[in-house]
């Protein structure tokens, strides 16, 4: 049953198939309301649910309030995660209640750009990021698929999210076909997921030019997948919690976490990452992905 409140939400086609949320009533008010929310929401996380709660009963079309809500409880306890769900799927709900007949998915974008679009785009990251946590690779796929039709510069990253989905479904052309779409991305759980693929499609010489040129720029994810060792598992810390710099030792332990078992279970690939020269690391990338 579609929610009474979906009808204080406007979505309007602003430039030939791209559209942008609006939310008439949520004001300056209710956004000072949410910012000191949020910033109470690492040392007091029992007053930014206040807050939140509070902006909901007023405005329950607040989206942004909902998925902060959401993020409260997905870092509470374990039994906390189910609310988290339920406030991440109603608000999944929105774009097809309030989409008039001639939006099409896959045809009209919601892009990031537009700043009234950024919240339902987040929490629907945020929906796939539980479901690939627990397990739920079919319902994240078809999230993460949807939000590159709709955000196809993919300003979340959800492209290097994708590929556990289709490697937990043996997947690996689909990995090649995301790939195309993305020719120069660098992003590392995306250009390492695409060699893992040329490799597992027997494209031994395709795997080993790109690994040479990722290798230049991500040596510690190089060293720790040599190592070929079980990642230590570090509990309590989502994905979405992260403080580390581009190319540390600590974004390859978080990229080595989510892509392990890949590696582990692909028979002769650390074999491969092992065999590779030092001397021919750093060649410079020019279209060579897709």
């Amino acid at each position: 049953m579609k929610r009474k409140y979906f009808q204080e939400i406007r979505f309007e086609e602003w430039d030939d198939h791209e559209w942008e949320f609006d939310f008439p009533r949520v004001g300056d008010e209710e956004l000072d309301e949410l910012d000191e929310g949020i910033e109470c929401m690492a040392r007091a996380p029992r007053v930014a649910e206040d807050i939140f709660r509070k902006l909901l009963k007023k405005t329950p079309e607040f989206i942004d309030a909902r998925h902060h809500l959401a993020l409260i409880c997905y870092g509470s306890p374990m039994f906390r995660r189910r609310e988290a769900r339920e406030l991440w799927e109603e608000i999944a709900e929105t774009l097809l209640a309030v989409a008039p007949a001639e939006f099409q998915i896959g045809r009209d974008t919601v892009s990031w750009g537009m700043i009234e679009n950024r919240p339902y785009l987040r929490a629907m990251h945020s929906l796939a990021c539980l479901n690939l946590d627990e397990g739920q690779y079919g319902a994240a796929q078809n999230q993460l698929e949807e939000l590159l039709l709709l955000d196809p510069a993919d300003s979340l990253g959800c492209r290097g999210m994708l590929p556990a989905c289709y490697f937990e479904r043996r997947r690996a052309p689909a990995v090649l076909e995301l790939a195309g779409k993305y020719p120069d991305d660098m992003l590392p759980d995306f250009v390492w997921s695409v060699i893992l693929a040329r490799f597992q499609m027997g494209m031994l010489d395709e795997a080993r030019a790109l690994l040479k040129i990722a290798a230049g720029h991500q040596r510690n994810i190089l060293r720790i997948i040599r190592r070929g060792k079980k990642p230590t598992v570090r509990r309590g810390q989502d994905d979405d919690d992260r403080d580390y710099e581009i190319g540390s030792v600590a974004e390859a332990a978080d990229f080595w976490r989510r892509n392990a078992r890949y590696w582990l279970e692909t028979p002769g690939a650390i074999e491969f990452i092992q065999a590779l020269d030092e001397g021919e690391m750093g060649a410079r990338c020019a279209g060579v992905i897709g």
